[in-house]
């Protein structure tokens, strides 16, 4: 009798907390599944990034020539998914500032005066950080 009244609190127990118990390996498929949708969507966000790549580097020859007019040098165009558009840098012909812009507003987004070498290192290590 003992046996039952125990077996009868169990059982209504774990029912009640939803307890579950893998009897297919559901989990398992489920966990797999969930791996699989996590690979495709790094692969969709991979190719999303390279195609953005791709249509910043199309503008490369607008932008020189709008910056030579403007006595500049462009030293690099890319990408920036911190600002989800193309920027690019620029030099000073004289090599005294260099600055980052944002290719569609033109708002300049940073700006340095270039005094001494490692001034230049410091403004490429913050362009990375736009990357």
């Amino acid at each position: 009798m003992k046996k039952y009244t125990v077996l009868g609190l169990i059982i209504p127990m774990l029912l009640i907390s939803s307890c579950s118990i893998d009897w297919k390996d559901e989990n398992k498929e489920k966990i797999e599944s969930l791996e699989k949708q996590v690979s495709e969507m790094k692969k969709e966000k991979e190719d999303d990034l390279f195609k953005k790549k791709q249509e910043c580097a199309k503008y490369k020859d607008k932008v020189e020539l709008k910056e030579i007019k403007l006595n500049n040098i462009l030293k690099e165009i890319f990408y920036s998914s911190k600002y989800n558009s193309c920027l690019y840098s620029i030099q000073s012909r004289n090599g005294a500032i260099m600055s980052v812009k944002d290719l569609f507003t033109g708002k300049q987004l940073q700006s340095r005066l270039i005094i001494k070498p490692l001034d230049v290192v410091e403004f490429n290590n913050s362009l990375d950080n736009l990357k």
